[in-house]
């Protein structure tokens, strides 16, 4: 008798729990990162590439409460020494502040000391996270076996600590591209 009450209740169960699944469960975080390349202009290396983001709800709920989300944007030319070690040859790092004011209606993005402000929150992450003309270095700084790395992700630390300790064990909170290696183009000659 026991047995026929969890064959019947195993599938009702498993209806239960798809049927109270919303589409909200099903979005996910991330940044991505495509077609990312250093080009060569005036003796001038200038990165450039294409920055997607979406957010899940979770994370736009804590914008829209008065959480700032702070970006961090890295960018590093390794010299790779032997099999186990990297020398990094150059590395800049770049953080943006992405807060939102309900009054207004408006998000705020601080980037380095430079306040703007923006209707929209894809003008406001475009504005976080945007690669055009961010990294701009001199030719000489390249050699032969040089490996360039670009990294775009959400910095955690930031947050305040009880949200600190949710966001470290939640996955909407990870995000990151990881490192992506950067093309090199010249068009010069």
């Amino acid at each position: 008798m026991v047995i026929i009450k969890w064959i019947l209740f195993i599938p009702f169960f498993i209806f239960c729990t798809i049927a109270t699944c919303d589409d909200t469960q099903l979005e996910i975080s991330e940044i991505k990162i495509e077609k990312v390349f250093l080009i060569l202009e005036k003796q001038t290396y200038r990165l450039s590439g294409d920055v997607s983001v979406s957010l899940e709800s979770t994370l736009l709920d804590a914008l829209k409460k008065g959480v700032a989300l702070e970006f961090i944007s890295e960018f590093k030319i390794i010299e790779p020494t032997n099999f186990f070690f990297k020398r990094v040859h150059y590395q800049k790092t770049r953080k943006a502040k992405l807060t939102y004011h309900g009054i207004t209606r408006r998000f705020t993005v601080v980037v380095n000391q430079k306040l703007l402000f923006f209707e929209s929150l894809t003008n406001s992450l475009a504005a976080c996270l945007s690669l055009k003309d961010w990294i701009s270095l001199p030719k000489q700084l390249f050699v032969e076996d040089k490996v360039v790395k670009v990294k775009l992700r959400l910095d955690t630390e930031s947050l305040p600590k009880p949200l600190a300790l949710v966001a470290a064990k939640e996955p909407a909170w990870n995000l990151s591209t990881g490192w992506i290696n950067v093309d090199i183009k010249e068009l010069e000659k």
